[in-house]
Formats: structure tokens, C-alpha cells, sequence
């Protein structure tokens, strides 16, 4: 079986996997640690794309490391927000890369995660963890949200020859960023599949704290996953890939789970006996009814089930009336709390000045030594063989939607779609006219 780690090393690479806390990151241990989860990474990416014997989930669910991994992406959280922002302020930043790994060890913890808790069992393996783990997500995906809004606000040319160090950084972690609130909606996903065999904390988490129906709409009428760059194009397995003529109706893989995810908070039963349906809520999510368009059903026709509901829901008169959550005690996360104090205890300004020898006032020597290593940890020949498999689809936008021939004209209302003639343009209105009422 091709892939990055050879069996007698498995047991060993699971085995490492250890707690950090935020004045450790970037220390040689954590370095040693971003490495083994990088392999871990791609070898359950392998396992999972293959369709083999998914090794990796089974040992790190025997070796009860699970939450090892949302401990980890806590404490990333953590050092950007405590951390990273008093290391920005430096004049002296002029070295990115070790920055870099500190953002792609949370991404590929995130990554491993995804790939686990597609398995049922593995939401009973998290814990007291999974409260934090619906903690992160939710403000990732808010996150995401807010960046999206901002991103088409106010489009940034995005000249990288002129750039400075600290805007390569900034966009660098919008980029991860961007890929982390896309993970964290396909996680939450799996969880709502999952709400019956999830303690009662986690559902009223995740509608009375999160309002995550509320995020999903805002989700799917935002469309993170679509953009227009020279046409269209969806974001598809890690990357934008060009779409043209009818596969422009086929969902994304995001958009597709965040169908999944509102369809089962909604028709279900465990979270909607907490879910306090104001008519606020009521007008907001109401607004999906005119996404569920028949190229949407036919796709996904459990959705059927999602529009009957939108629609009675609308007929009937919602009080704002709270309901009552039925616990009397309700479960606090403590790990990114921990994290914190244990950061403050320690002294946030010392570790500071400590991350600054790492990070910011590298000498050449350092920055050498550092950089052969990160090429060490972040060597991905394994898997461009992999992806080179696939070949993604090249300039649609210079052919007829209709014929697929050179085209010389564009659409008049849209201004997107091509055709190479104005009879194939006449013949291909009743189908591009949905298309084309959605792209203007």
C-alpha cells in the first residue's frame, strides 16, 4: 500500500502523540510532533481515498489519542490569538516559515480529525473534548464567514512581489483559515448525524449557544465554496476547480454537508425541543426555501423532506417564547480555559520573548537549519503523485456552453457564460436560464 509511513513505524508515531502547551510551540518536541501528524495526515488520506483498511483511525482510537488532537488545535487557537498578535507588532519579522508550520500543524490536526470522526464511533471517543471540539468549529466557521463578507467587500489585488512579510502572513493565514472553517462544517456534519448517541450538552451547545441553523443558513446563501475568477469555479477537495455547463449546478462536497447538517438539526428532535424559534429565526431560516431549486433535489432528494418542513413553518405563528433546556446543570469546556491559564501562569510577555528567538530573530545559520527541517516535515512528493492522478479541467471559459467550441461571445445578462454562435446561445436558453439568473 503506497504511502508515508511503513507499519512497523505506526504503533511508535501513535504512541508519540502528546499534549502541548502554548510556550512549547516550536520547540524541537513540537517540531518532532508536527512531523508525525503530517505522516499521520497523509497516510490516513491514503487509507481514506483508497478505500484500504483505515489503520491509523483504529490505532489512535485504541490508543485513546483523540483528544490529543483537539487539544492541539485549542492550543493553536490560543498562541494566535495571545501570542502571534504581539509577534506581528515586531520590526524585526523578516523569516515567515516557521509561522507557516505552526499554522499548517493546526490545518493537518484539523485534517486527521475530519477524516476520524467520519466514523460514528468516533464522537463517543471525544469525551469531556467534545464541547470544545463544537466550541472551535463554531467560531471557525464564523471566522469564515466574517473573512468571505470582507474578501467581497473589499477585493485585494493581490500583487505578491510587493508584499510585505506581515501581509504574506496575514493572507497565508486567511488562506488556512479559509480550509479550517470549510473542515469544521464538514465535521459538523458528521456530528448532527450523529445528535441521538451525543450527550444532551451537546445538542443544547450547538442551537442555544452556537445557533449553529442560523450558521448554516448563512452558509449556504453566502457560498463560500463558489467564486468567480475568470469563471466559475468550486472549491473541491482542497482546491478551486473551473466548472462549465451543467456541472455548474452539481454541489460542492461543502455545500452538500451543509445541506445534510441543517436538514438534521431541523427534523430533528433532540435539538429542536431546545431550540428557541423565534420569529427572527423563523424569517432567517425561511430564506433556504428558494435555494431548494430542483437541481438541488434531484441531487440530494432527502431535502424534499427539508423544504415541506421550511414551508409549514411558515404558516405557522411562532411565539419568542424560551423554552426551558431541561438541565438544571449544563456542562462548561475547559480546555481552551486550561490553556489560557496555564499560558498566563507562565507569564504571556515571557513566552513572548521566548517565541521571539524562534519565530521573529532568527540568525542566517538558524534560518537554514530551521528551514531544511520544515522541508523535512512538509515533503509532499507522496502526495502530488497522488493528486496528479487527477487533472482538473482547463479553460472553460473560452468554450460554447452549448458545443463546447471556441467562443467568441458572452452571455448579455450574465456576462459569463460563452457561446460560439448565436444559435447555440438561442438553444441553450431554457436550460441556462436558471444558471444564468443565479450567476447575475
Amino acid at each position: 500500500m503506497a504511502g508515508s509511513i511503513f507499519p512497523e513505524e505506526l504503533d511508535c508515531f501513535v504512541e508519540s502523540l502528546r499534549p502541548f502547551q502554548v510556550v512549547d510551540i516550536g520547540s524541537d518536541g513540537w517540531l518532532q510532533q508536527n512531523q508525525t501528524v503530517v505522516k499521520l495526515a497523509q497516510q490516513a488520506y491514503f487509507e481514506a481515498n483508497g478505500k484500504h483498511e483505515e489503520i491509523i483511525k483504529e490505532r489512535i482510537l485504541v490508543e485513546g489519542k483523540l483528544t490529543i488532537l483537539v487539544h492541539e488545535i485549542h492550543c493553536v487557537s490560543v498562541w494566535k490569538s495571545k501570542i502571534l498578535i504581539k509577534l506581528l507588532e515586531e520590526p524585526e519579522l523578516s523569516a515567515s516559515f516557521m509561522i507557516y508550520s505552526v499554522f499548517y500543524y493546526e490545518l493537518n490536526n484539523l485534517a486527521l480529525l475530519e477524516l476520524i470522526l467520519y466514523h460514528k464511533a468516533s464522537f463517543e471517543m471525544l469525551g469531556d473534548c467534545l464541547l470544545d471540539l463544537i466550541d472551535y468549529c463554531a467560531l471557525a466557521i464564523g471566522q469564515l464567514i466574517g473573512l468571505v463578507n470582507e474578501r467581497r467587500s473589499c477585493e485585494k489585488s493581490e500583487n505578491l512581489d510587493t508584499e510585505t512579510t506581515k501581509e504574506e502572513l496575514q493572507r497565508m493565514r486567511e488562506d488556512i483559515g479559509f480550509k479550517i472553517g470549510l473542515k469544521c462544517l464538514s465535521i459538523f456534519s458528521y456530528l448532527t448525524q450523529n445528535l441521538q448517541t451525543l450527550p444532551l450538552s451537546a445538542s443544547t451547545r450547538i442551537t442555544k449557544v452556537h445557533d449553529l441553523p442560523c450558521l448554516a443558513v448563512e452558509m449556504l446563501h453566502l457560498k463560500p465554496w463558489l467564486r468567480n475568477n475568470k469563471g466559475t469555479e468550486k472549491f473541491v477537495n482542497d482546491r478551486w476547480i473551473p466548472h462549465c455547463g451543467d456541472e455548474i449546478f452539481k454541489l460542492a462536497p461543502s455545500e452538500a454537508q451543509t445541506w445534510i447538517c441543517l436538514y438534521n438539526l431541523l427534523l430533528s428532535s433532540e435539538t429542536m425541543q431546545h431550540y428557541e424559534f423565534s420569529e427572527y429565526r423563523k424569517r432567517e431560516i425561511s430564506k433556504c426555501i428558494a435555494l431548494l431549486n430542483e437541481q438541488v433535489l434531484d441531487q440530494l432528494p432527502i431535502l424534499v423532506h427539508l423544504k415541506q418542513y421550511l414551508c409549514s413553518m411558515q404558516m405557522q405563528n411562532v411565539s419568542d417564547s424560551k423554552r426551558g433546556t431541561g438541565l438544571f446543570l449544563e456542562e462548561i469546556p475547559e480546555l481552551k480555559t486550561n490553556l489560557i491559564n496555564n499560558a498566563k501562569q507562565y507569564g504571556i510577555s515571557r513566552i513572548v520573548q521566548n517565541h521571539k528567538t524562534i519565530f521573529v530573530t532568527l540568525t542566517q545559520e538558524q534560518i537554514f537549519e530551521k528551514a531544511k527541517r520544515l522541508n523535512d516535515i512538509y515533503n509532499t512528493e507522496v502526495l502530488e503523485e497522488f493528486d496528479n492522478s487527477f487533472v482538473p479541467p482547463t479553460n472553460f471559459d473560452e468554450m460554447c456552453q452549448k458545443c463546447k467550441a471556441i467562443a467568441t461571445k458572452k452571455c448579455s445578462k450574465c456576462l459569463k457564460v460563452r457561446y460560439c454562435s448565436r444559435e447555440c446561445q438561442v438553444s441553450d436558453w431554457p436550460q441556462h436560464k436558471e444558471q444564468c439568473h443565479q450567476i447575475k
